[in-house]
């Protein structure tokens, strides 16, 4: 039956929340990504002090992911390359809410090619669940997080109010909460996204970092209430713990360094899978970053 929907002339789009079991999403790639741009405050540190990562090893970890999507039975789709450019976090390029995609406006000029190399997957859309924002309106997907009923859109240097506006007026039937964060230069405090200090988990769980916004994130907090929110710390947040990927409700991968997550997320009987993601996080970006959910089961 999913075959029949992942047409090429019709794909099937569906994202509702982060969690619901997935069957398809495109996942970023590694190759031939060219050089490094300081493009937020912890790619410059790792710049500056020569630690960023070689492409043979991000390559290696974006195949660990694949293979552990393939082997539960989730189409994955892969942008074309695109010579000498960055295409690791298809997160940002666009993204999904309900049977729409949204084409992100980037603000970083170096990144704003990669749409290009998923414009073969974009033309088996129909056209009329294409959605592409106003150029006032900046949005990257790694700001947008989806919880059924409602989309928290994170304000900082990549998304801003235009963006959450035509959020907002593009999606009536939502509750559409805009979310402050903290920018900084510096790479232990900056939030580049949302999804960065916040992610659902489960059926009504969220991993949340606090301090990662300018006021308290009360509306995350009266939705998932404090019983069901893993709060983190700095240092938890800096390695990045919210940029988890949800394969179903039950079943989460993440950096097979995250030990203390691991247990959390047991104790509230969700299943973990490991895996080895800690060159990708210094370009600032994790599981979530390297996704594109295109299909999520109806719940």
């Amino acid at each position: 039956i999913f075959r029949h929907r992942m047409s090429k002339s019709n794909l099937q789009l569906n994202i509702e929340n982060e969690t619901s079991a997935l069957k398809s999403v495109i996942l970023g790639i590694g190759e031939d990504s060219g050089p490094f741009y300081p493009n937020n405050p912890k790619m410059k540190y790792h710049i500056t002090n020569g630690t960023m990562p070689k492409q043979k090893d991000m390559i290696s970890e974006i195949e660990g992911f694949r293979q552990i999507l393939e082997n539960y039975g989730i189409k994955v789709i892969m942008p074309r390359n695109i010579p000498g450019q960055d295409q690791m976090f298809s997160r940002d390029i666009a993204f999904v809410i309900g049977n729409k995609i949204v084409k992100a406006n980037m603000k970083i000029d170096n990144r704003r090619p990669e749409y290009e190399g998923i414009k073969h997957i974009i033309k088996q859309i129909n056209l009329d669940n294409v959605l592409i924002p106003p150029k006032e309106a900046f949005i990257e997907g790694g700001d947008v997080v989806l919880y059924n009923k409602y989309i928290f859109v994170g304000q900082g240097n990549r998304t801003n109010y235009a963006g959450y506006k035509f959020l907002k007026n593009s999606f009536p039937e939502k509750e559409v909460i805009p979310l402050n964060l903290k920018v900084t230069l510096d790479h232990l405090t900056n939030v580049l996204h949302l999804d960065c200090v916040f992610q659902p988990v489960g059926h009504n769980h969220a991993i949340l970092y606090e301090e990662g916004f300018l006021e308290k994130p009360k509306a995350i907090i009266d939705i998932f209430r404090e019983k069901n929110i893993i709060k983190i710390s700095a240092k938890e947040k800096f390695d990045m713990f919210p940029n988890i990927f949800s394969i179903s409700p039950k079943l989460v991968v993440i950096e097979k360094n995250f030990h203390r997550l691991n247990e959390e997320l047991n104790k509230i009987g969700i299943k973990t899978i490991r895996v080895k993601y800690s060159d990708m996080e210094k370009n600032d970006g994790l599981l979530r970053c390297s996704t594109l959910p295109l299909y999520r089961e109806k719940t």
